[in-house]
């Protein structure tokens, strides 16, 4: 219980320390105190990184737009999630893969409340469907690796993502404890 905690307190950190690549698509002449966080002056056409938690209150604002320039596209999805689910070993992703990929399901998402279009539609539940399987296939491998060593690896590490990353530790920790009980038993230490 008390890692898992740990696992809630340091993916908030994350969340809050990440930043995004945006394009300015309105200028702002003064400084934006956005809670804790000041931002601005802001001008059209920069292309900036903010705090991922102000993402949302900007886009919707129509301050910043997505920078596509920076996540990846239907496409690269696509060729990621096909090469992951033929090979045996975990691909290298980039750390931050996943916020990336949902960055454009944002992007997609506020297109298609402007302007409805079926094909737009039907392309934003191939994104959603191919993250949800490339998320199993890897969850499947990173199981297998925790159980075959509980001790991290720093170049398995490396191919993962933040999430993965965090995700990978905890499970070495916790088997870790489990097979340290375990072997104390098998052995009548306790």
């Amino acid at each position: 219980m008390r890692n898992m905690t740990a696992f809630k307190i340091f993916s908030k950190i994350f969340y809050e320390t990440i930043e995004v690549p945006v394009i300015v698509v309105k200028n702002v002449d003064t400084e934006l105190n956005i809670g804790e966080i000041k931002i601005g002056p802001l001008n059209k056409g920069d292309r900036i990184k903010i705090p991922y938690r102000l993402l949302d209150i900007l886009f919707k604002e129509k301050i910043v737009d997505i920078d596509v320039m920076n996540i990846p596209a239907l496409s690269e999805i696509r060729k990621i999630a096909w090469i992951e689910s033929r090979s045996n070993e975990l691909q290298k992703l980039d750390k931050n893969f996943y916020i990336n990929a949902s960055m454009l399901i944002k992007k997609l998402e506020n297109e298609l409340i402007e302007n409805y279009d079926a094909n737009l539609l039907r392309e934003i539940e191939e994104i959603k469907s191919l993250l949800y399987d490339l998320v199993k296939c890897r969850l499947n491998k990173i199981l297998s690796l925790v159980i075959s060593s509980h001790i991290p690896s720093r170049e398995l590490v490396e191919k993962m993502t933040e999430e993965e990353k965090i995700l990978y530790t905890q499970l070495c920790n916790h088997i870790g404890d489990w097979f340290s009980t375990m072997k104390k038993i098998i052995e009548g230490e306790i």
